[in-house]
């Protein structure tokens, strides 16, 4: 594909794993990653969206979808949820992009991830175009915590999980202010997920305070193409190794 800036670029899908406190395989993130057609280096991912426009945002979105209906079988016969990453311009797409609309429908396993930063994530209800997305897919809260919205996010109703942002979890993981957050959090979704989990210590203490599902370095990430091949578990006894 081709941005703004008229640099031809090449896009791989990138799958990250989430895992249940059980050990069970929860969900993959579906991820973008683009490096210049000529000398394949690689581009700040969330730079280079910043440059698309909002046909260009729903062609990605587009061939997203197109690749891993590819894949659907291996996601319908395990069990496992798909997660894509939304903005405002995305939004609209998914709304009223005929062809998007069918692909979403035909593959119910996906969900919908809502960043914190999408316009008046806090107003809830009065949020017009996130009603809209709530009354037709189900959706994800990504990247609570790093500061753009609050807890009234989150009690809106409209999400089905919420993921906790890395930061967030490095500064306040060793906190009461983290239990606590965990807590009410789950009070208003099904599902906890916390993301940036790199050991397995952090993995075993998020399990014991009610954490639903981890995500991060401690999980290998794999292309969309051999998402087959990530273990469907896990050992989760990890108390007495390194």
């Amino acid at each position: 594909m081709d941005s703004r800036l008229n640099i031809a670029v090449d896009c791989t899908f990138i799958c990250e794993p989430v895992y249940s406190k059980k050990g069970e395989l929860f969900a993959v993130e579906l991820l973008s990653r683009f490096t210049t057609d000529s000398f394949k280096m690689p581009i700040n991912t969330e730079r280079f969206l910043h440059q698309l426009n909002a046909k260009m945002k729903a062609e990605l979105l587009y061939e997203q979808l197109f690749a891993v209906a590819t894949h659907q079988q291996w996601f319908i016969d395990y069990q496992i949820i798909l997660s894509i990453n939304i903005d405002f311009d995305m939004a609209q797409a998914v709304l009223y992009d005929k062809v998007i609309i069918s692909l979403l429908e035909s593959m119910p396993f996906i969900r919908l991830e809502v960043m914190e930063s999408f316009p008046n994530l806090s107003d809830g209800p009065k949020n017009t175009l996130l009603s809209k997305l709530a009354e037709r897919y189900t959706l994800w809260l990504d990247d609570f915590g790093s500061g753009n919205s609050h807890l009234a996010a989150a009690a809106s109703g409209f999400f089905e999980c919420v993921k906790v942002d890395k930061q967030f979890y490095w500064q306040w993981a060793e906190s009461v202010t983290f239990d606590n957050l965990v807590t009410r959090l789950r009070d208003h979704c099904q599902s906890v997920i916390v993301e940036g989990v790199e050991t397995r210590q952090q993995f075993i203490q998020l399990a014991n305070i009610g954490v639903d599902a981890m995500q991060g370095y401690l999980f290998n990430a794999l292309p969309l193409n051999d998402a087959k091949r990530f273990p469907v578990s896990i050992e989760t006894n990890f108390s007495r190794k390194t």
